[in-house]
């Protein structure tokens, strides 16, 4: 390879990698502090969902499935609006209610913390809602309480029922 081809590739690899970076920086800092206090909640999600998920052996099948392991969607702030959003899509519960309760005390500040994978009900902490049957278990919302980052309840969902407008690099 030529000199001058060589100092082109560096200048390319070195272009991509600022302009990589760059476009890091500013969605960071598009997260502002509202929703950059939510990422300590993510832990805290993880934990509620349980073990991983092993799904059914087809019939004839030669290799045991291996487990899935949930994926990290999105983290978010609940307005007040998020959450009478939230509760419309699951009118079955008085979601402000239930999470005051288990809040013992109104609610201040709450993050979601969003997954999707297979869950299992039974070892899902702190459940809340109905599930829907055992092939639509995909997503998990969490809702923790915020800075306390107390786990209040896991919503089991076939979609996700808000949006997550933050994402990470292998998420959904």
């Amino acid at each position: 390879m030529s000199r001058r081809a060589t100092t082109l590739a560096i200048a390319v690899v070195l272009s991509a990698t600022i302009a990589t970076s760059a476009g890091c920086a500013s969605a960071r800092n598009g997260l502002g502090t509202t929703s950059g206090v939510c990422f300590g909640a993510i832990p805290v999600g993880k934990s509620a969902l349980g073990e991983p998920v092993t799904p059914t052996t087809l019939p004839g099948a030669t290799k045991q499935p291996k487990p899935v392991t949930p994926v990290f969607v999105g983290v978010r702030t609940a307005s007040q609006k998020d959450i009478d959003e939230f509760e419309s899509k699951h009118s079955h519960v008085d979601l402000v209610a239930e999470l005051e309760k288990r809040n013992k005390g109104k609610l201040k500040s709450l993050c979601l913390v969003a997954f999707r994978g297979l869950f299992d009900p039974s070892t899902v902490k702190d459940l809340l809602g109905q599930v829907p049957p055992a092939p639509h278990r995909v997503y998990a919302v969490v809702v923790v309480t915020e800075p306390s980052n107390k786990l209040l309840a896991t919503f089991v969902r076939s979609k996700v029922p808000i949006s997550f407008s933050h994402y990470v690099v292998g998420g959904g």
